[in-house]
């Protein structure tokens, strides 16, 4: 996928190699540890099944900053609609615009691919919540019984 901006700042999304398969894991669970615990149970899964599940289940991008890694994405289509399982970034690389800027570059992307993007967020991930809300994203589904809100924001056809 191509990245949005120019020069040294640039941010760009591309293919995650299988190197840096374990750190994304490491990168979840040190900035996003308590979400992370809890959808593992939640779901009843082990880390090392979640450590296979992102291989098979749609693609994982590493996420540069002027060709510094920051961070790493996880999406997949689902039907007419992509799904984004995760946006993690390294503290150092959080607040500087580089989610803005993934989320540009899957809009552009999937621009006549998808009806949608969704991201599930915990209830009670109010950053999450309002940096998605921000970019136009909405409460679709709510499952109150699992404390979860899946935010969808419409694409252009």
């Amino acid at each position: 996928m191509k990245g949005r901006g120019g020069g040294e700042r640039a941010v760009a999304v591309r293919p995650a190699k299988e190197e840096q398969y374990d750190r994304f894991v490491e990168l979840i669970e040190s900035e996003a540890k308590d979400y992370f615990d809890r959808s593992l149970k939640m779901m009843g899964m082990p880390v090392d099944t979640f450590r296979r599940l992102f291989r098979v289940a749609g693609w994982v991008y590493g996420v540069y900053e002027g060709g510094r890694l920051a961070g790493f994405c996880w999406i997949e289509p689902r039907g007419d609609v992509l799904h984004i399982h995760g946006l993690v970034l390294s503290k150092e690389f959080q607040g500087r615009g580089i989610g803005t800027g993934v989320l540009d570059v899957l809009e552009t992307e999937f621009h006549g691919k998808a009806k949608a993007m969704e991201i599930g967020v915990y209830s009670f991930n109010d950053r999450a919540r309002a940096f998605f809300e921000r970019h136009g994203c909405k409460v679709a589904r709510t499952r109150e019984d699992l404390e979860f809100h899946i935010l969808q924001k419409p694409l252009p056809a």
